[in-house]
């Protein structure tokens, strides 16, 4: 029984210590600082959309999920300081940014069961491309300009990288694609004279 025991928590142990870490492609990485705000600033509202991709499989987010990447829109519109007020939902504004969301990401299932049985000896890697695509459209409705933006984050999980999920916490860094997958395409369409 003690032998039993012992074991048992050593296989607890070891899936205990499994780390995982993430690393970005750098696409939107280090943008710069925001530009400076005209005199006359517009109004924003925003609405956000998201759809979850894996490994080809379409499905809606989950609402907490579209929640979560839609408060990561508004902090990047209020950060910018371009715009007299940024607001959430359709409604009255000098432009609203339609904002698609699309998690696209891709991994092998049967190297996570393998790394899974093995307790994270055996890697596993995972790849999310976080694709943001904006609609700008005017007070009437017409659309300004469309801009894509994407970057992702490559996601590895084994034993050896538990000081990885401190250092390089992949969710960390799927939440600062997405921050500056907006951050790029507003400074894009500032560049551009769409505000």
């Amino acid at each position: 029984m003690t032998r039993l025991l012992r074991i048992s928590a050593l296989f607890l142990g070891l899936a205990l210590l499994t780390g995982c870490a993430g690393f970005r492609s750098g696409e939107t990485a280090d943008l710069g600082a925001w530009p400076a705000a005209k005199e006359q600033k517009p109004s924003l509202r925003y609405v956000v959309e998201g759809r979850m991709k894996m490994n080809d499989t379409d499905s809606t987010a989950a609402p907490a999920v579209v929640k979560s990447w839609s408060d990561i829109v508004g902090k990047a519109y209020q950060e910018s300081n371009l715009f007299s007020s940024v607001n959430e939902g359709f409604g009255d504004a000098d432009i609203t940014a339609e904002v698609k969301v699309t998690n696209d990401g891709h991994g092998s299932m049967a190297l996570a069961v393998i790394s899974g049985l093995t307790f994270a000896v055996i890697p596993a890697t995972g790849e999310d491309r976080v694709i943001t695509e904006t609609i700008y459209r005017d007070r009437n409705g017409q659309v300004l300009a469309t801009l894509t933006k994407e970057d992702g984050v490559r996601t590895w999980i084994q034993i050896l990288l538990l000081p990885g999920a401190f250092v390089a916490n992949p969710f960390t860094k799927i939440n600062q694609v997405h921050y500056d997958n907006n951050k790029a395409t507003i400074l894009e369409a500032s560049r551009k004279g769409i505000f």
